[in-house]
């Protein structure tokens, strides 16, 4: 297994590189290109506090881990 960690904006910008990859490649690429983006998109997303609220941003850059 790899672990890459990447900030919220290179999570960002992988996003745009895969969405720009599907758009040139078609159905060849969607598939794989779907299941890294939801990767992405799941750590990126903010985790619900115990009280059911979001949790607030931190102002420094987040990493992000990919296993």
């Amino acid at each position: 297994m790899v672990t890459l960690e990447l900030t919220e904006q290179q999570a960002g910008i992988l996003n745009q590189l895969l969405d720009i990859s599907v758009k040139t490649g078609g159905l060849n690429v969607a598939e794989a290109a779907l299941f890294f983006s939801n990767t992405i998109q799941a750590q990126l997303t903010p985790v619900e506090g115990e009280d059911g609220g979001e949790v607030a941003e931190q102002e420094t850059e987040e990493e992000i881990t990919i296993s």
